[in-house]
C-alpha cells in the first residue's frame, strides 16, 4: 500500500469494525451482477458509494473510481433492515467510503455534483438522498467532501464525514492500523478485515454474530481473483471450539478448520454451481456485517 492507503487504513480501522481494501482495477472496473466472482464477497459492499454518486449523475461514481489507485468502506453500528414485516432487504450500517486519488489526480466535487446541496459548514461539502431500497425506513442521506488532494470522503453519517476529513487532512502519520493477519494482508489487492465488538451489538442477528462467542477477535476475508477462492480466517481464544462448531452448522462455508492456536479458517471455491456461489457469497457478506434478509 502507498502511504495515503495506509494512512486511510489506519483511521477507518481506528473508527470502525469492518473495513474493506479494494485497490486498482478491482476498485475501478463496473461491477457485473450475472458474472460475480470471489472479490467480490468483499467487493460488493465497496460498490455502495458509487451507487448512491450514479444515482445524482450517472457517471458521477464512476467516474471517481476511475480517478482513484483504490477504494475503501468503514462499516460499524450495524441495525437489520426497517419496515414492516418480514423486513427485509440488507443489513443497515453507518458507513464511510475513502476513494483514495491517483497521483495527480483532481474529482472536482462542484462539478461532478452541482445539484447536490452544500454541506452546513464544509464549503467543500455536498449532500444528497440516494434513492430508497427494500429495507430502509427512507433514503439514506449521504455526505461528500475532499480530504486534501489525496482523498474524497464519502459517508451517511455527517459527524463520521467530519472525523474522518480531519484525520486524512492532518499532516503526519495517524498510527498503525490494527489488523491482525497483516503479512498476509500485504500486497494483497483486496481484502476485509473485522475486529469484533460482539458486547456493543445490539442486534447480533444483523451485526453476523449471533454465532460467536465473546471470545471471538476479528475476522479476515481475503479473496484470490486468480484461483476464484475465498480465504476466510476466523481469530479467537485457544481451546473455545464450541462457537466454531455452531458456526460451521449454520454458515454455507466449507467447515472453519484450526490452523493455529486460535486461528480457524474457511476457504470457499466458487464455482460449483450458481445456487451455491451465491450462498457462499451472501455467508461471507453476512460475516462482515453486511448481510441480507430474504
Amino acid at each position: 500500500m502507498t502511504p495515503e492507503e495506509s494512512k486511510a487504513v489506519a483511521v477507518l480501522t481506528g473508527r470502525f469494525e469492518t473495513v474493506v481494501f479494494t485497490s486498482g482495477r478491482l476498485a475501478t472496473e463496473t461491477l457485473q451482477p450475472g458474472a460475480l466472482g470471489a472479490v467480490d464477497s468483499v467487493r460488493l459492499a465497496a460498490y455502495v458509494g458509487r451507487f448512491w454518486l450514479d444515482e445524482l449523475r450517472p457517471d458521477a461514481g464512476r467516474s471517481l473510481a476511475e480517478l482513484s489507485r483504490s477504494l475503501l468502506v468503514g462499516a460499524k453500528d450495524f441495525r437489520a433492515p426497517s419496515g414492516p414485516p418480514p423486513s427485509l432487504g440488507g443489513v443497515r450500517s453507518t458507513k464511510c467510503f475513502v476513494f483514495t486519488l491517483r497521483p495527480g489526480a483532481r474529482y472536482d466535487l462542484d462539478a461532478r455534483l452541482a445539484s447536490a446541496a452544500r454541506v452546513p459548514g464544509m464549503p467543500d461539502g455536498r449532500t444528497g438522498k440516494a434513492r430508497q431500497q427494500e429495507g430502509e425506513p427512507e433514503p439514506v442521506s449521504w455526505f461528500a467532501a475532499p480530504a486534501g488532494t489525496a482523498y474524497v470522503v464519502l459517508a451517511n453519517d455527517l459527524d463520521e464525514l467530519r472525523a474522518v476529513v480531519r484525520m486524512l487532512s492532518t499532516s503526519g502519520p495517524p498510527g498503525a492500523a490494527n489488523l491482525l493477519d497483516a503479512p498476509l494482508l500485504a500486497g494483497q489487492s483486496a481484502w476485509a478485515h473485522r475486529r469484533y465488538r460482539i458486547a456493543r451489538a445490539a442486534d447480533p442477528g444483523a451485526a453476523g454474530t449471533k454465532d460467536l462467542s465473546p471470545s471471538a477477535i476479528a475476522l479476515v476475508v481475503v479473496p484470490d481473483v486468480k484461483s476464484n477462492t475465498v480465504r476466510v480466517r476466523l481469530h479467537g481464544a485457544p481451546g473455545d471450539t464450541a462457537f466454531v462448531a455452531k458456526l460451521n452448522t449454520g454458515s454455507f462455508l466449507p467447515a472453519f478448520r484450526e490452523v493455529e492456536p486460535g486461528v480457524w479458517e474457511s476457504v470457499a471455491v466458487r464455482g460449483a454451481s450458481r445456487d451455491t456461489d451465491a450462498e457462499m457469497l451472501l455467508s461471507v457478506l453476512y460475516l462482515l456485517g453486511f448481510g441480507v434478509f430474504l
